[in-house]
C-alpha cells in the first residue's frame, strides 16, 4: 500500500463522506435538461491545476493512484494534498471531491483498492479536521468502467465494502463507455447497490451517469434503489465534439432530479468533465 492509514473514521465523521463514480461523455440528438435545471457545477482537474473560474467545486483526478499507476501527478500524496489544500485555504475554503479509477492495469487486487480508498479519506480527514471535512469534502468519485478490467461483481464488492467500512456514507455511482456493456442487473448493482436483495440500510446510492445514447439512458432510467426515487449527478463534457451536448442540458432523456446536498448549499449540481 502507498497510503498510511491512521485507523477507522467515526460514524459521525463518516456520515459526511460520499463515494462517487464517473465515466464518459453524453451524446444525444434529442436532449432534455434535468428538472429543475442544475445551476452549480463541479469541474474536473488534476493536481497541477488551480480552482477553475466559475466552478462551485472541484473533482481532483487521481486515476488509478496505486501500484503501477502511482506516478506524478497522480500519486496518493499529491492527490490527498491537493484535496486537503482546497478544503483549507485560510478563509477561502473550497468544496472538493477525490476521484479514483479502479483499473486492473494499476492493481488487480480489489482489497488494495478498498484499503487505498478508505486510507485516502482518512488522510484527508486528519489533514483538514472534522469540521472542515464535514462541510467541504464531498467524498470519493469512483470511475468504474468496463474497459478498466474489473467485473461488475468486483466493482459491486468494492462499492459495498467501502460504504460498509465508512459508515453512513453516500455512494454516487456510474458505469460507461459503451451502451449495454453490462446487463441491466449488473449496471443496477454497481450504480445503486441493488444486487437482487436490496441495498443495505447503511448505503445511500446516487447515480452520476454520463449518457451518450438511448440504451444507456434506458439503463439508468430503469434503475431503482429499493423502489425509491434517486437524485442524479449528471457528468457531461465541457468542450463537446459534434453531437455531444453542452452541460448542463447534456442528457439523452430526463435523468431524474439533479443531485443536491445541504452541506453544499442546497443547490442543484452537474459535473463538468474534461480530460485531465
Amino acid at each position: 500500500m502507498h497510503i498510511n492509514r491512521r485507523g477507522k473514521i467515526s460514524a459521525k465523521v463518516a456520515a459526511a463522506v460520499a463515494i462517487v463514480s464517473a465515466g464518459v461523455p453524453i451524446v444525444s440528438h434529442e436532449a432534455e435538461a434535468q428538472s429543475p435545471n442544475p445551476y452549480w457545477y463541479l469541474a474536473d482537474i488534476n493536481t497541477t491545476q488551480g480552482f477553475p473560474m466559475g466552478a462551485n467545486a472541484v473533482v481532483v483526478e487521481a486515476l488509478g493512484m496505486i501500484a503501477n499507476c502511482n506516478f506524478s501527478p497522480y500519486t496518493p500524496n499529491e492527490v490527498i494534498s491537493k484535496v486537503a489544500g482546497f478544503i483549507k485555504l485560510n478563509g477561502s475554503e473550497s468544496q472538493a471531491i477525490l476521484e479514483i479509477s479502479p483499473q486492473t492495469i494499476c492493481d488487480t487486487s480489489v482489497t488494495d483498492y478498498i484499503n487505498a480508498i478508505e486510507g485516502a479519506v482518512t488522510e484527508i480527514y486528519y489533514a483538514v479536521g472534522q469540521s472542515e471535512f464535514s462541510r467541504y469534502f464531498g467524498g470519493v468519485m469512483l470511475d468504474e468502467e468496463p474497459a478498466y478490467g474489473f467485473s461488475p461483481s468486483q466493482l459491486d464488492y468494492i462499492n459495498q465494502q467501502v460504504s460498509a467500512n465508512i459508515e453512513g456514507s453516500k455512494l454516487f455511482t456510474e458505469v460507461g463507455y459503451c451502451a449495454s456493456c453490462w446487463s441491466q442487473s449488473s449496471y443496477e448493482s454497481i450504480t445503486t447497490g441493488n444486487n437482487g436483495v436490496g441495498s443495505p440500510s447503511n448505503l445511500f446510492y446516487v447515480p452520476s451517469p454520463q449518457i451518450y445514447n438511448s440504451a444507456m439512458a434506458t439503463e439508468q432510467n430503469n434503475s431503482t434503489n429499493d423502489g425509491s426515487s434517486m437524485s442524479t449527478l449528471v457528468t457531461c463534457p465541457v468542450s463537446p465534439s459534434t453531437g455531444i451536448f453542452n452541460c448542463p442540458t447534456a442528457v439523452a432523456d430526463t435523468i431524474g432530479v439533479p443531485w443536491t446536498d445541504g452541506n453544499w448549499g442546497g443547490g442543484y449540481w452537474v459535473n463538468h468533465w474534461s480530460p485531465v
